[in-house]
């Protein structure tokens, strides 16, 4: 009996040696899957962060972008402002130009064609008409 006992007390013993092995497993384990579901919560607040810089720099540089556009367009209306102004000044340059030649204003040149004109239509002066039509067309 006594060995019975004995035996009884060493199974006894072995079963909560076992059950607190069991224990200390469910808690390592237990253990282990809290740390990792940190981590896992830890490495989506990262990825969101990262996502949220990436949209900042892609919206900086698509803002970027449209600022460099409408300076670009700015220019290009300045440049063909100046150009415009630049192709006038040189069509009043040969104007006056051609006027100095001529040794006649718009002006005066206007008034001797209506002249001519007038004097063309007038019966009276057939040889004047004839001789202005030859000289200006």
């Amino acid at each position: 009996m006594r060995v019975q006992r004995l035996r009884e007390a060493e199974a006894n013993e072995a079963d909560n040696i076992n059950m607190a092995r069991r224990k200390q497993e469910n808690l390592n384990v237990a253990s282990f899957l809290k740390v990792q579901q940190q981590e896992k919560a830890r490495q989506a607040i990262l990825l969101k962060e990262q996502d949220k810089l990436y949209a900042m720099e892609y919206t900086r540089s698509i803002q970027d972008a449209i600022q460099m556009e409408e300076t670009m367009q700015i220019k290009r209306k300045q440049e063909a402002k100046r150009l415009q102004q630049e192709q006038l000044r040189q069509a009043q340059m040969k104007e006056e130009e051609r006027n100095l030649k001529s040794g006649m204003t718009p002006r005066e040149r206007r008034y001797n064609r209506d002249m001519f004109e007038d004097m063309a239509n007038s019966p009276r002066s057939t040889t004047l008409s004839n001789t202005g039509r030859r000289l200006f067309g």
